[in-house]
């Protein structure tokens, strides 16, 4: 007996999370967020911008959205991030976008989580990705990924995540 009721508490707890996951995952299936850039190389001995545009659905406009960015990949991706879809590791730029101090990301507002992008009525945003003309090697053949998000506000972990852009330095 108390074999059985344990196996019907383990069954009801594996029903519950399986549930709750396909309820996230209709509501990550859900969003519509998604990001283009106008370029996808930039040079850094002459500088370059790359023009971000962000789009969500109208209806999705009361969500606060997060921009953020990687230097080190896509893959395998923060679990944090990817429970909305959306793959970049956190690495040191990840931490310059959540504190405001990215030197390459204008427009927007910086937070905790990453640059508030400023939707219109339509539900777009522009940012841009400006390189100033520097003279650092170290960043030829490197690439930065940026994508973007929102919060579920019941459990508080990203629940809608857009696809992600590059950008590749060059000479």
């Amino acid at each position: 007996m108390i074999c059985s009721n344990r196996l019907i508490r383990s069954l009801s707890l594996v029903l519950a999370l399986s549930i709750a996951h396909a309820s996230a995952s209709a509501q990550t299936q859900a969003c519509a967020g998604s990001i283009t850039g106008d370029v996808s190389v930039v040079s850094i001995s002459a500088g370059g911008v790359q023009n971000l545009t962000l789009s969500v659905l109208p209806s999705q406009l009361p969500n606060f959205w997060y921009l953020t960015g990687s230097m080190s990949g896509t893959l395998p991706g923060s679990p944090f991030l990817a429970t909305a879809g959306l793959y970049l590791n956190f690495d040191r730029y990840t931490y310059a976008m959540t504190t405001g101090t990215s030197p390459l990301v204008r427009g927007g507002t910086p937070n905790a989580y990453g640059v508030i992008p400023n939707f219109d009525a339509q539900g777009i945003a522009h940012l841009q990705v400006v390189v100033p003309p520097m003279a650092l090697p170290a960043l030829i053949g490197r690439t930065v990924h940026h994508g973007f998000f929102t919060f579920d506000t019941i459990n508080l972990e990203p629940s809608c995540g857009s696809n992600t852009v590059a950008l590749l330095f060059v000479p």
